[in-house]
């Protein structure tokens, strides 16, 4: 199963449907889909150790939501009817690219218009919200949930959707977007749902992988880019020409490989400033414009996320929801754990982070795959030759509000003067290392996650047979993701559609790149992230419309 991608629900259906991976994978339903779980009534008098449980029953949702708010529970109704029809509207912007009828060649011109037809079309059907529409997609998440409800503990598990994944606080201009963005799939044909994959979400890598090789393409793994090839230097008769163009990559163990087309999923920082030779910035003329590697460079790359992979001894025992005596597992152990139910909490999470300060108590999501996928259960022992225990089940944490850079006095606190120490002192002064590097500051902030989840569920610490931690530091290293941004750039606003990952008044907006040959098909590139395969597809069109275009003009 995949260390990072947990959940799937974005996927495009247009994706599966022209690729006929419907029969290669299979998801997975969760009901309920989302636990928010409160502390004992020792520890929080307020809420008594009750719980709000969300699935796809319309009563069962009233039922709960209920005890916190009856006003609440009819006000759910009509929010999750908007949504449906805010997905509507959406849809023809998500399945193409940025619509500009007025750039291109004739095909993209009149994909473009079919597009803004499309969107009118649905913009008609659903006229009368045109203008909530509009302030759900600018607009703070928070405000647009307080219209809407009452009790803290369903806002606050609606707006984790709003700032997982983004550095921002729901209080911000853009937020209600980021949380637009996460339910605006499928899974299923169930709309605004995510479900687990059989076998993790490897399998989506696994089935896409299937179709490629039947229509003859080769597939290497484990083979690291170190560079991307311009012009071909194998050709003597092309080394003293200006380097216009993309031919091939360089991989770590030397090996080269060339094409006619490079396509990079990797973030648009690593493409163009970690791969590309120096000289294809300075030359002159450039091959790239400043103006275009000064967006890359500088564009906000904020994320603020953390994962941690846990093998535990037996599933997770909440307070206010006990396990079965027979140790199976309930509805509260198939859906997204939610273990924060303050939006006053969430916003104190993220003004810890922004000032380099890792969450006191941080937006914790919590996924028990194994809960409802089996297969997932097949090893008898760890690598280190440990032996699990028939019982034990794989829980995962999604945190937020870890920022990337950790203010120095923050990592100070936990070093001493030790002669060791000191070298790490010295080192975090001068940049050398992050705070995410040193030992003890990062044990001392995964214990603080597992303290806060046995709060809920007593004694989940002790259960932990191994864990796996991916700091915002460690997202870059093993993933290549800059600054650890799962979403290759964040959502705000200023870098969507037409700016992302540059906003420009040219046809490099989006998937073509100043650097002929070279194309970017990665979340850096419209409508972002979440394993989605939309910004792919979307590529994939760009790059045939543009040898449709190379044939013609050969002919």
């Amino acid at each position: 199963m995949s260390r990072a991608s947990y959940l799937a629900g974005l996927l495009r259906p247009v994706v599966i449907e022209e690729l006929d991976l419907g029969s290669l994978f299979t998801y997975i339903p969760r009901n309920p889909s989302s636990f928010t779980p409160t502390r004992t009534a020792e520890t929080d008098p307020l809420l008594k150790g009750t719980y709000l449980l969300l699935g796809e029953d319309e009563k069962d949702n009233r039922r709960s939501i209920s005890q916190y708010s009856i006003n609440d529970a009819d006000a759910y109704i009509k929010y999750e009817a908007f949504l449906g029809q805010v997905r509507e509207l959406l849809q023809p912007l998500i399945d193409n690219a940025p619509p500009n009828p007025f750039l291109g060649n004739f095909r993209e011109r009149i994909r473009a218009i079919k597009t803004i037809l499309s969107f009118l079309s649905a913009a008609i059907r659903h006229r009368h919200i045109l203008i909530p529409f509009y302030e759900f997609f600018t607009g703070p998440a928070q405000q647009i949930l307080d219209r809407y409800f009452e009790s803290d503990i369903l806002k606050a598990t609606l707006a984790s959707d709003a700032v997982i994944g983004a550095m921002v606080s729901p209080r911000q201009n853009g937020s209600a977007y980021v949380l637009l963005h996460h339910v605006m799939g499928e899974a299923a044909g169930k709309k605004g749902v995510w479900a687990y994959v059989q076998g993790g979400m490897g399998a989506v890598s696994d089935a896409i992988a299937s179709v490629a090789k039947k229509h003859g393409a080769d597939i290497i793994t484990n083979a690291e880019v170190m560079s991307v090839l311009c012009n071909d230097s194998a050709h003597s008769s092309m080394k003293d020409l200006p380097y216009h163009r993309a031919v091939g990559v360089q991989l770590k163990d030397g090996s080269q490989y060339f094409a006619d087309v490079i396509v990079s999923n990797a973030t648009p920082y690593r493409t163009f400033l970690e791969w590309l030779p120096p000289e294809v910035l300075t030359q002159t003329p450039p091959a790239i414009s400043q103006d275009y590697i000064n967006h890359i460079r500088h564009a906000d790359y904020s994320c603020g996320s953390m994962k941690i992979n846990c093998v535990v001894q037996s599933l997770p025992n909440f307070s206010c929801f006990p396990s079965s005596a027979d140790g199976s597992p309930g509805p509260m152990h198939m859906g997204t754990t939610h273990l924060n139910y303050s939006m006053q909490a969430i916003e104190e999470a993220y003004l810890q982070a922004v000032a380099g300060k890792p969450a006191t108590r941080p937006v914790i999501e919590l996924t028990i795959p194994t809960s409802l996928d089996k297969t997932l259960c097949v090893l008898k022992q760890l690598h280190n030759d440990k032996a699990l225990p028939s019982s034990y089940h794989i829980v995962q944490l999604f945190i937020q509000f870890v920022p990337y850079e950790v203010c120095i006095d923050e990592a100070n606190r936990y070093l001493s003067d030790d002669d060791g120490e000191k070298d790490d002192k010295k080192l975090l002064e001068n940049g050398s290392v992050s705070a995410w590097d040193i030992p003890r500051f990062k044990e001392a902030f995964v214990t603080r996650c597992f303290d806060m989840v046995d709060e809920f569920c007593p004694g989940f610490s002790q259960s932990i047979i191994y864990k796996d931690v991916l700091t915002p530091v460690d997202l870059e290293r093993v993933f290549g993701l800059h600054k650890g941004s799962i979403s290759h750039g964040s959502f705000a606003l200023h870098q969507l559609a037409y700016a992302r990952p540059v906003a420009s008044a040219d046809s490099h907006s989006s998937y073509r790149t100043p650097l002929k040959g070279l194309y970017l098909c990665g979340a850096g590139t419209h409508p972002g992230g979440g394993v989605m395969g939309a910004a792919g597809r979307n590529c994939a069109n760009t790059i045939l419309d543009d040898s449709n275009t190379f044939r013609r003009l050969n002919r």
